[in-house]
This record gives structure tokens, C-alpha cells and sequence, in this order.
């Protein structure tokens, strides 16, 4: 990430890491959670994990969990973690926003 971050400066291209939680961490409903598996046992937060990095090494973190949270239709059907269309849609205007900013 810091080559690729590196690089694009050079070029003077701007740059920021953006995550993209699972549909499970967003959502109250209990079809979106089927294992019924409680968020505050989950040990491993990647998400976490690459703000602190982004923070700690200067790189620009789009957290995309409000413009996603509760939102119907943006995951690709029966999966948890890859956006659809419309889900692409949401984060790619939240990251434009960003440089924006």
C-alpha cells in the first residue's frame, strides 16, 4: 500500500484506501446475519486493522460503513462482503466525496 501510494504521488494522482464492511456489520436484520452470529464476539476487525494502518502511515481511509448501513440491494444476491451495482455506486460517490474534501 505505501509503493502504491508512493507511486501515485509521484504522479501526482491522489490517493485514499477505502474498506468495505460485510453486509453482516451493517445490518440489523436477522436474513442479513443468518448464523445469527453476535458482532461484538468478532475478534479479527480487518477493517479496523487498515484504518489504524492507513492513519499511521498517512494514507487517506474512506470508512464506507454510514453511506452502506441499512441500505436494501447493494450486496450481490446471497452474498456477504462483495457489492453489486448499486453497492459500487454508493462507495464510488462517498470515495469522490472524499477527495472532494
Amino acid at each position: 500500500l505505501d509503493e502504491f501510494r508512493n507511486e501515485l504521488a509521484r504522479r501526482n494522482i491522489e490517493f485514499a484506501a477505502a474498506g468495505i464492511p460485510s453486509r453482516f456489520e451493517l445490518s440489523e436484520k436477522s436474513s442479513d446475519n443468518p448464523r445469527n452470529f453476535p458482532i461484538d464476539k468478532i475478534r479479527i476487525r480487518p477493517l479496523e486493522r487498515m484504518e489504524k494502518y492507513a492513519q499511521k502511515n498517512d494514507i487517506p481511509y474512506v470508512d464506507l460503513s454510514s453511506a452502506l448501513k441499512n441500505k436494501d440491494n447493494v450486496f450481490i444476491n446471497g452474498d456477504y462482503s462483495h457489492l453489486n451495482k448499486q453497492g459500487n455506486a454508493l462507495a464510488a460517490k462517498e470515495i469522490f466525496k472524499s477527495f472532494k474534501e
